[in-house]
């Protein structure tokens, strides 16, 4: 996109109306052009602070989100105001975040269950029996888990021991569906038994295009297709269940560092953009700013969480610096910006505006991004699983949108996009 976004394009982009592919052009758009962020960032500030201030008034009458109300979100019941607070509220609430995830695991095995019951049956009726019950309220958690672990059991069970069942079984060499059956004769030698089980595959439980191949999960739990030895783990875990584990420092750090730092807020005369409440990768991150209007000169100043000053900035003109040491990876920095206008200096954030942290990746995380970078440079499915486990938001999200663009059709694919948006 080489123009900039235009009044309908912003509007879209506010209402969150923008489908995957759209959102993925916008973002990359303005990562590199200052007026467009800026314009964004004065639509979201007004819509952001109103659910912040809500959010934060229930959290003072000590109140969590209802359990219908966590119903409605999983069912997309709610309007975007509705679910503009739902996330605010559960950027800062574990019980109501961790209740939320387990309602949508629920829902997954849910729904895989109604399609091997075949259409008489649809899914509303599942849900809508399962959730009527009392017990469910209050066992939410351990029932998700009880009811995921039955079918996948189910499924592995009649792929496994039903006789005369027809199986799809995806033909890695062909890239193409065939049919086999389950036919077991009685009067067959052990010779050509097992000659037999070595010529038909295993159904593959998951199966997704990556990176120009296509990857697999068998009902033996054998990964075909990425040569990934050291990650292979993770890759099971997260096609298995669908769900990733996501560093708690990063909702720790979005949660300190408040929603968005906006002009006008108390304590943020203007607004400091990047990089705040988030980990990032490189130890000499660039620090972006709006500029103050009419501000004669800028300092940053980085320091760690003892208030220590670790490196400052020379006298600016410009609202960007990079910073001129590597910082210590593993470890949470905090930065202000101190203006100068009309002789007087203004700092940016002051109480009772929070603190603007940031953490550098840690050694660990950054030489698995690096190896799997090396080992499987165009898989978004493993990048976005080791981002996730980085805490690296943005940049995992990214990876799974481009992962369900290549597989429009798979609700594994889906799954894990919307896990990771609902992180954020």
């Amino acid at each position: 996109m080489t123009q900039h976004l235009s009044e309908q394009d912003i509007k879209k982009y506010v209402e969150r109306k923008l489908g995957a592919d759209e959102l993925l052009i916008f973002d990359t758009h303005m990562s590199e052009c200052d007026p467009c962020l800026t314009k964004i960032s004065d639509r979201t500030s007004v819509r952001v602070s109103v659910a912040a201030i809500l959010a934060d008034d229930a959290g003072g009458r000590d109140e969590h989100l209802t359990y219908e109300q966590l119903e409605r979100y999983v069912d997309g019941g709610v309007d975007a105001v509705d679910k503009e607070i739902a996330d605010v509220h559960m950027r800062v609430c574990d019980t109501c975040s961790d209740q939320f995830y387990d309602l949508r695991q629920l829902r997954a095995a849910l729904d895989i269950e109604t399609e091997s019951a075949g259409a008489a049956v649809t899914p509303s009726y599942y849900w809508n029996k399962l959730v009527a019950s009392p017990f469910l309220k209050f066992a939410a958690p351990a029932f998700a888990a009880v009811i995921l672990g039955v079918v996948i059991w189910a499924a592995w069970f009649l792929t496994r021991t039903l006789p005369n069942e027809v199986a799809e079984v995806v033909d890695p060499t062909a890239n193409k569906t065939v049919i086999s059956t389950n036919e077991q004769p009685g009067n067959i030698n052990s010779a050509e038994d097992s000659s037999n089980s070595n010529s038909i595959l295993p159904p593959a439980l998951v199966s997704l295009t990556d990176g120009g191949t296509r990857i697999e999960l068998d009902a033996n739990g054998n990964l075909k297709g990425l040569n990934a030895p050291q990650f292979e783990s993770r890759i099971k875990a997260a096609l298995t269940t669908q769900n990733i584990e996501i560093s708690a420092a990063a909702r720790e750090l979005r949660s300190k560092s408040g929603i968005l730092m906006g002009d006008g807020q108390p304590g943020s005369p203007f607004a400091l953009t990047t990089p705040v409440g988030k980990i990032i990768q490189s130890d000499r991150p660039q620090f972006r700013w709006r500029p103050l209007k009419d501000a004669e000169s800028y300092v940053v100043t980085i320091y760690d969480t003892n208030f220590n000053k670790i490196v400052g900035s020379p006298t600016l003109r410009q609202s960007a610096w990079t910073s001129a040491i590597r910082l210590k990876r593993g470890v949470v920095y905090q930065w202000h910006v101190m203006a100068v206008k009309d002789g007087q200096e203004i700092k940016s954030p002051i109480r009772p505006a929070p603190e603007a942290k940031f953490k550098i990746l840690d050694a660990t995380a950054a030489n698995d991004i690096a190896t799997a970078k090396r080992q499987a440079p165009n898989s978004h499915l493993l990048l976005g699983i080791l981002y996730a486990n980085a805490g690296l938001i943005n940049e995992a999200e990214r990876e799974f949108q481009a992962l369900l663009r290549k597989n429009p059709n798979s609700d594994v694919a889906r799954r894990l996009l919307n896990k990771i948006k609902a992180a954020r």
